[in-house]
């Protein structure tokens, strides 16, 4: 059954792709070379989804002495670095994420990713993943002057798409998601399965959905 959505926005993260241990790695590197422990995986999850100086931030913060911001500058480079050099392994994609991606682009629902990872880097990786070329937009955290949980990514998303508020929707896993499309005026769908552990109660979205097919299933509903 058909939905009345002309464009799905899709956060990364957590939502497409699951990059946590990706994450966890070129970190562990950068840990190491500050003569820090390393991030467990469960940690890494949760200092995901602010952005890369945010992320570094609460890794510091989690493996000893919280870092300044100048330090903070001087290792977002050293990250990128390391993290240009992973590749991005078909088995990242969330189960059915892909049928789901295909199935919306042959029908000509219009698609972007509107993610806080760095604009350079998510391209990377749907390249690699060969998921690239079914999206109408790829905007990063970097993109532009806001970053989600600002609206700002999802408002300048549908004026580049040429869609309406009313006939968008934001597919994602976090309150920055859900904020976003809020501040946007759009409807929103959680992906349970991401990297939110805690869902704060006084925040709903349009729909939760558990994996692709209830998130299917939500599309039809909202």
């Amino acid at each position: 059954m058909p939905h009345r959505f002309k464009a799905i926005l899709f956060d990364l993260d957590g939502t497409v792709i699951d990059s946590a241990g990706d994450l966890q790695a070129t970190m562990n590197v950068i840990l190491a070379q500050e003569n820090r422990r390393p991030v467990s995986l469960d940690e890494m999850k949760g200092c995901t989804g602010d952005g890369l100086q945010a992320m570094l931030d609460k890794a510091m913060r989690l493996t000893g002495t919280p870092a300044d911001a100048t330090a903070i500058a001087q290792f977002m480079p050293r990250f990128l670095s390391v993290y240009e050099g992973v590749v991005a392994k078909p088995e990242c994609i969330y189960p059915d994420m892909l049928n789901f991606i295909r199935s919306e682009h042959s029908v000509g629902t219009k698609l972007a990713i509107v993610t806080n990872k760095h604009e350079a880097a998510a391209k990377r990786i749907l390249q690699q993943l060969e998921l690239a070329n079914y999206f109408d937009l790829i905007l990063g955290g970097d993109s532009l002057a806001e970053r989600k949980p600002h609206p700002l990514p999802i408002l300048h998303t549908l004026r580049h798409l040429a869609v309406a508020q009313d006939d968008a929707v934001m597919i994602g896993d976090s309150p920055n998601d859900l904020l976003a499309a809020h501040g946007a005026g759009i409807p929103s769908i959680i992906l349970r399965y991401g990297y939110q552990l805690d869902w704060p109660v006084d925040l709903q979205p349009s729909a939760f959905a558990n994996h692709v097919q209830e998130c299917r299933v939500a599309l039809q509903l909202i």
